[in-house]
């Protein structure tokens, strides 16, 4: 939290919340939706539920592959990303 913070000057802060103290991973993603909880990290099969685009991130051969940036700089994936983002509520700093 200190480099966020470093790195920010100031303007990011951080908490760490252990141990799912916050919840498990379906209420940390409603916690997201409410906007209670701006950051969460957890398994990519409970977000696909509501934001099905990262599913594919979740596939075992992708990692081990190039095959992921192909799917992901795609005009097809890019245009999924903006209309789920909308659906969703969400909003990414991810390039598209």
């Amino acid at each position: 939290m200190k480099e966020i913070e470093t790195r920010s000057k100031g303007r990011l802060v951080g908490k760490v919340f252990p141990a799912s103290q916050l919840g498990n991973n379906v209420q940390r993603i409603e916690q997201l939706q409410l906007g209670t909880l701006e950051c969460t990290v957890g398994a990519v099969a409970f977000l696909s539920g509501v934001y099905p685009p990262v599913t594919i991130f979740d596939l075992p051969f992708l990692p081990l592959s190039n095959a992921w940036k192909r799917v992901s700089d795609s005009a097809s994936c890019d245009m999924s990303w903006r209309e789920r983002e909308e659906e969703a509520g969400a909003m990414s700093d991810a390039p598209h």
